[in-house]
């Protein structure tokens, strides 16, 4: 947490020492014995404020000392993730015990504690698993604790998942399902996120000692696998939802969740379906990059950190429409998670759709224009000649409105208003061509004796002022 959040703390822990004593100072000084003084303080409502205070403090420093001990220092970005979690948590949480008001006792408001308390502890391993896995090197004492940590998890997860559902199977629906589907879904987590640190050890024990190589697979086996997970938490929500729904009536805390869950299972399915579909022709799409290309690059690809100074036919070298390089195989394992640049990050369908349209329009750049004719051949359009006569000078700044008069288009207009639409449906395409043309060059005509008349009307204004 931040510095300011740990001063907070260590404030609030003082202050509520501090009423502890006086509370309990109080309460013996006033009953003298033990029992009753105890009696006292379980029964008096400010005694049991107090006492709740005391009991939310020492979950908070034990959850920070077994945070300590297994990850160490959270990041940043991790503290942001538990706190906008925890934030949707909580509200989710309220909205649930208002389905179950009816019977909540202490019992389940401590297993609600409990329950929020192992959510967190399951989003930092997630989150510093998904960590180590873009670090070159994992010490053997973060496996170890990373190991400890979600074995523990999974079997605080598992006891759960076994009681509830006993009790499931005995008194059917009760609050208990709420915890229920939490745990199975934590156990899911807890599952997947343990099958992929073990997919990173075996990918870091198969690098050689410069930490390069590695598991091909690792990528593609982590695909499935968050797929997999993903899939099995949507079934278990929906099938929560339903339960609760049957008696309760709308869960309107599981909402959100399920919303989310389907959209990930969406997601992941559509990158499924864009990953075969660019790796089927991976080779044909992605060219290989040139030995100039090479040269002109830094030489090191970014995913395996190895040399990209030779190209070869085992692991060529693929170069994107963004121009970026990578090996072959390190950008199919790149494309298995996300379909995208591994260094700019555009999407893999952008740049290909934009290396189609730059093909598009160069290949017809180089093509010739050309016009049908009545012979159904084609003619290169004739080039048209100004008279000698027209001559532009770039020296004076001239108006558009002045250089062509209204009243003259309006005439050529109405003059190939008829002409035209006649050459198109009798196909006369030659005649068509003289009559552009002619259009053309009356166009350019007027143009010129425009330009002539506003230029002596220019000259004339100046030859007034010297006057």
């Amino acid at each position: 947490m931040p510095s300011t959040t740990l001063i907070d703390l260590n404030t609030i822990a003082s202050i509520t020492l501090f009423l502890t004593t006086i509370v309990v100072a109080h309460s013996a000084n006033q009953h003298q014995q033990f029992y009753p003084t105890v009696v006292h303080l379980v029964s008096s409502k400010i005694s049991r404020i107090v006492l709740i205070c005391d009991l939310i403090l020492a979950i908070i420093y034990f959850g920070k000392l077994l945070k300590n001990i297994f990850f160490g220092t959270l990041r940043m970005y991790e503290e942001e993730v538990i706190w906008e979690k925890g934030y949707f948590t909580l509200i989710e949480t309220c909205l649930a015990l208002t389905i179950f008001r009816e019977e909540l006792t202490s019992r389940m408001l401590t297993v609600l504690g409990i329950c929020l308390f192992m959510k967190i502890f399951h989003w930092i391993s997630e989150l510093r698993v998904k960590h180590i896995e873009s670090l070159p090197n994992t010490s053997l004492s973060t496996f170890i604790r990373l190991y400890i940590c979600l074995i523990v998890l999974i079997g605080v997860d598992c006891y759960f998942i076994y009681n509830f559902i006993l009790h499931y199977l005995k008194e059917g629906a009760t609050v208990r399902v709420l915890f229920l589907s939490d745990f199975v879904v934590m156990g899911i987590t807890s599952l997947s996120v343990i099958i992929r640190l073990t997919f990173h050890a075996i990918n870091l024990s198969k690098q050689d000692e410069e930490g390069t190589g590695g598991w091909e697979g690792r990528d593609v086996s982590i695909f499935y696998l968050d797929i997999s997970s993903e899939i099995l938490q949507s079934f278990t929500y929906l099938s929560f939802f339903l339960i609760i729904m049957s008696k309760y009536g709308l869960p309107f805390h599981l909402i959100r969740n399920i919303y989310i869950a389907v959209n990930n299972v969406k997601k992941r399915v559509m990158d499924l379906i864009n990953y075969r579909r660019i790796a089927i022709n991976l080779d044909r799409r992605f060219p290989d990059a040139t030995q100039q290309d090479l040269d002109e690059y830094d030489g090191v690809c970014v995913v395996c950190r190895e040399d990209m100074r030779i190209n070869t036919t085992q692991n060529p070298i693929k170069k994107l429409p963004c121009g970026h390089m990578f090996h072959a195989k390190c950008l199919r394992g790149c494309l298995e998670r996300a379909q995208e640049c591994p260094t700019c990050r555009r999407p893999i369908d952008v740049l290909l759709s934009e290396q189609e349209h730059r093909e598009h329009h160069s290949s017809n750049n180089n093509t010739p224009t050309t016009t049908p004719t009545a012979n159904n051949t084609t003619n290169i359009s004739p080039t048209i000649t100004l008279p000698q006569s027209f001559n532009l000078s770039t020296s004076v700044n001239i108006d558009n409105n002045l250089l062509l008069q209204q009243q003259q288009i309006q005439q050529l207009l109405l003059s190939s208003s008829t002409t035209i639409p006649n050459l198109i449906n009798n196909n006369n395409f030659t005649e068509l061509q003289k009559v552009m043309s002619d259009m053309y060059i009356r166009y350019l005509e007027s143009m010129r004796d425009n330009i002539t008349i506003t230029l002596e009307q220019l000259k004339q204004l100046n030859e007034n002022n010297n006057d």
